[in-house]
């Protein structure tokens, strides 16, 4: 989906809520990176869970492609002093290179939420590709994603591109390059929004 189209989403207002409930899918990684203060964040999107985890310890670097999120998610760390902890960056998987993610090196891991099923085979791969040379050994990625079951039940916003996933052809994709999965839960009930109770896989993955 082009970037105008989520400029144009992440403008409206009512799409901007940085600081109100996290996910509960941050709320659930959360509690299982107490050892690791650094992360990236693809899909960033209004900084929803970006901001949740930069005011709960962590140093977040937060990416997305669209231009409009991330400089509404920048202003607004600057209005409430949280640039520090949360720093935004436009990045485009499948466009801009492995370099110019900017990170410290410390040890960290990669969360993505509803980020995966808005990639096409092609980008999932060069994703998977992204987070084993960003990874080293013993270190985490945190996905959440909307899998084939997911393809006929009722959506919220209908004009969203979505690439319904089978998890276990994502297991393999990222296993082929060293990440091995060590938790895998699936079901509804874990990213309601309103009408649309989203059947979603939630996956740990750990470089070898």
């Amino acid at each position: 989906m082009s970037n105008t189209y989520w400029n144009t989403f992440y403008s409206s207002v009512s799409k901007k809520a940085p600081l109100k409930h996290p996910s509960q899918f941050a709320i659930f990684v959360y509690g299982e990176t107490q050892d690791t203060n650094n992360m990236i964040e693809f899909g960033a999107g209004n900084g929803r869970d970006s901001f949740f985890f930069g005011t709960h310890g962590k140093k977040v670097l937060a990416l997305d492609a669209s231009d409009s999120a991330m400089n509404d998610n920048k202003d607004f760390a600057d209005e409430n002093m949280l640039s520090n902890s949360t720093k935004f960056q436009r990045f485009e998987v499948g466009k801009d290179d492995l370099e110019k993610i900017e990170h410290d090196g410390e040890k960290k891991f990669i969360y993505t939420r509803f980020f995966l099923h808005s990639l096409d085979d092609t980008l999932l791969k060069e994703f998977a590709f992204l987070c084993s040379k960003l990874l080293i050994s013993g270190e985490q990625l945190f996905v959440e994603y909307r899998t084939k079951k997911d393809e006929s039940r009722p959506k919220v916003f209908n004009d969203h591109y979505r690439n319904y996933i089978n998890p276990e052809n994502l297991k393999c994709m990222f296993e082929d390059r060293g990440l091995v999965s060590t938790y895998h839960v699936e079901g509804i009930g874990f990213a309601k929004y309103k009408d649309d109770d989203a059947y979603v896989a939630r996956t740990i993955f750990k470089k070898t």
